[in-house]
């Protein structure tokens, strides 16, 4: 509602039915990874809990998305893809990561850099972008200070509290933006948000652990130490 006032694009208007439709199949603005992650992760909790674990229940789990995908308008298949990638990181993690490793991932990166022509998310260009890319942070993971390397997976190990607060504050940015107008790249005030929204939503996180909110949210503590 807050958008409305201030031009953000993710605004809803309607009563409450249209509301938890909109919710259920077809969320707006930067509300759309927590919807997918939400089915993802009910539809894997699901299989690997009561049906078959492994590579196998990755595969079934990825049968019942796909077909989740073609009734649910804004659950998108090439959203659904990254989050089975990250299930077979999860279940294959040191195989994958060293295989990823190898100066042939980075070959491919470079080629696929050159001269691919569509790299968007759902090309196989773009999913393979994405494995090289991984491929290369895994291998500088392992060349880099150790302190560096835990300041830079500590944003990753609470990525969970960004996805989950970061709406919540991405459409205050543009009360500010008009203070950055001296900027024409926008690259000031791109950094300075950035910066900000993940302070907050990091401290949100602490917050609602604190206040034994986090179990009721998502099911255990949500945020992670440095």
């Amino acid at each position: 509602m807050l958008g409305r006032y201030i031009g953000a694009s993710n605004v809803f208007n309607g009563g409450a039915l249209a509301l938890l439709s909109n919710m259920a199949f077809s969320p707006s603005g930067t509300y759309w990874y927590l919807h997918t992650l939400a089915i993802c992760m009910t539809v894997y909790y699901i299989v690997n809990c009561y049906v078959i674990k492994g590579l196998s229940g990755i595969l079934v789990s990825s049968i019942i998305l796909y077909a989740l995908s073609i009734v649910i308008s804004g659950f998108k298949w090439e959203n659904i893809i990254y989050f089975i990638i990250g299930a077979l990181f999860r279940n294959g993690n040191s195989i994958i990561n060293e295989k990823l490793k190898s100066p042939i991932s980075i070959l491919c990166f470079v080629l696929i850099t050159v001269f691919a022509n569509d790299i968007s998310r759902c090309s196989i260009a773009g999913i393979g972008l994405t494995l090289t890319s991984l491929g290369l942070i895994f291998d500088l993971k392992d060349r880099i200070p150790k302190r560096i390397s835990d300041y830079i997976s500590y944003i990753g190990r609470n990525s969970l509290a960004i996805l989950l607060f970061s709406p919540l504050f991405t459409v205050v940015t543009k009360f500010y933006a008009p203070f950055f107008a001296f900027d024409d790249s926008a690259i000031l005030w791109t950094v300075f948000s950035l910066s900000l929204i993940v302070l907050l939503c990091l401290f949100c996180a602490m917050l609602f652990d604190r206040l034994s909110l986090s179990r009721i949210v998502a099911g255990k503590n949500i945020y992670s130490k440095l």
